[in-house]
């Protein structure tokens, strides 16, 4: 994944942090905090689904 990609993935599920915070994070990092990012997505996606 491109490296714009992931700062805009995690820019949209951090709005509260600044796009300028992630350019100093190598793109192991990024990679990294993309895939906690998909697992929570996925994993908050499951709890509304069976929310009462």
């Amino acid at each position: 994944m491109k490296r714009e990609t992931m700062i805009k993935i995690l820019t949209k599920a951090r709005p509260d942090i600044p796009k300028d915070f992630w350019d100093a994070w190598t793109d192991d990092e990024l990679s990294l905090q993309v895939g906690l990012v998909k697992t929570w997505m996925t994993q908050h996606a499951v709890d509304a689904a069976f929310a009462s």
